[in-house]
């Protein structure tokens, strides 16, 4: 039966009629009270999607779906279900799967000192579930330090298989010892240009005939391509690396070299060169402050001395660093392990700068990958 009030409003329905003279004529059709909560449901996931892109970036949002008392959820094309846990527990089995379960297994069966750090990483974890005698996380702190490095990689290998694809070489990479630091540092890049919004094109590493950069990043907008270049500084007894000098505060943080490798790299479109510095948490502002000093040095130095500053090889260099992996058995709080960057555009490039400022909107998803959604958070 109509509401004679409901009869004289504008259907819910959105049509811009009088409801008397819409869905009211129809048998059998939903109220203007079933026909607001709809509209309210459908208010709300707009706001939820609104809010997952500017925490979480533009990328392919998450798909899922309830499933059998469990969950499933898209990765590109494919359909993967889990019996119990939610998107956090997805992406770590998603991960596990990926790299291999019987390679991991194999690696368990070395000695510890002869392990993969990915392996470590999960050792220290289980140590923790564990253990009956574990305290329980402060308030307003993060996991353990391995949980959230393991999870944020996880992340990253899901973001790029649900927007792209995961070349086997860089797949090769990460469970390799030597280059897993180089790889991981890849993914992480990779991730935030697709948080970004851009799509990746990953080089063809048969093509012996020129040096390639990792990849190159395409606006789907505008059509511009980026090439991207990312290292990653080794430190003694970081990330599983056996040589080198170990860290020490007051030291300098020495990427010139890194930095010189990568604007030596010649390219036809914008350039854009991240490293990550790999250090732990600065003890104060002051030793924060020396280390932005010497890396505007460090760039200062390379424009100076064995490149032309007025035709300079890359657009901009951006210095990254999350020092989360330095606290793997420890809950880290967030302001103790903040990740930080600096970035550079140079004035006199090789190739023009884009018309936008596609740096900032790189550099402030570098953060928005960083931080793994919960199923709660991901729109339906």
């Amino acid at each position: 039966m109509t509401n004679k009030s409901d009869a004289k409003l504008r259907c819910a329905c959105g049509s811009g009629r009088k409801y008397k003279n819409c869905h009211a004529l129809i048998a059998d059709s939903p109220s203007q009270e079933q026909f607001r909560q709809v509209r309210e449901f459908f208010n709300l996931q707009q706001m939820k999607l609104a809010d997952f892109k500017e925490r979480h970036g533009t990328g392919r949002i998450p798909v899922h779906t309830p499933f059998n008392n469990g969950h499933a959820f898209a990765v590109g094309n494919e359909i993967h279900m889990i019996e119990a846990g939610g998107f956090p527990d997805f992406i770590d089995r998603l991960a596990i799967s990926t790299i291999g379960f019987d390679w991991i297994e194999a690696e368990r069966e070395k000695p510890v000192e002869d392990r993969h750090q990915l392996v470590n990483w999960l050792d220290v974890i289980d140590r923790h579930n564990q253990d009956p005698q574990r305290p329980q996380k402060p308030e307003g702190f993060a996991p353990i330090g391995a949980k959230g490095t393991w999870l944020r990689m996880s992340y990253d290998l899901f973001t790029i298989r649900n927007n792209a694809s995961l070349s086997k070489r860089i797949l090769a990479r990460l469970k390799s010892r030597d280059q897993f630091q180089g790889a991981l540092y890849e993914l992480c890049v990779t991730a935030s240009f697709i948080a970004a919004g851009f799509e990746i094109e990953f080089e063809d590493e048969t093509d012996n005939t020129r040096d390639h950069p990792e990849f190159v990043a395409c606006d789907p907008k505008t059509g511009l391509r980026i090439a991207v270049e990312a290292k990653s500084r080794h430190r003694l007894g970081v990330h599983g690396h056996a040589s080198g000098k170990e860290w020490a505060s007051g030291q300098f943080i020495d990427v010139r070299r890194l930095l010189h490798d990568a604007l030596s790299l010649d390219t036809e479109i914008p350039y854009y060169v991240f490293v990550d510095v790999n250090l732990p948490a600065p003890k104060d502002n002051d030793e924060y402050r020396s280390w932005l000093a010497e890396l505007k040095a460090t760039l200062e130095d390379c424009e100076n001395h064995g490149f032309d500053k007025d035709d300079f090889p890359s657009n901009a260099v951006i210095f990254t660093n999350d020092p989360t992996h330095y606290f793997l058995e420890e809950f880290v709080h967030p302001a103790q392990a903040a990740l930080w960057y600096l970035k550079t555009q140079h004035k006199h490039p090789k190739i023009a700068h884009p018309s936008e400022d596609m740096v900032s909107r790189v550099a402030t998803a570098f953060f928005q990958r960083s931080t793994v959604p919960d199923t709660s958070d991901i729109p339906s």
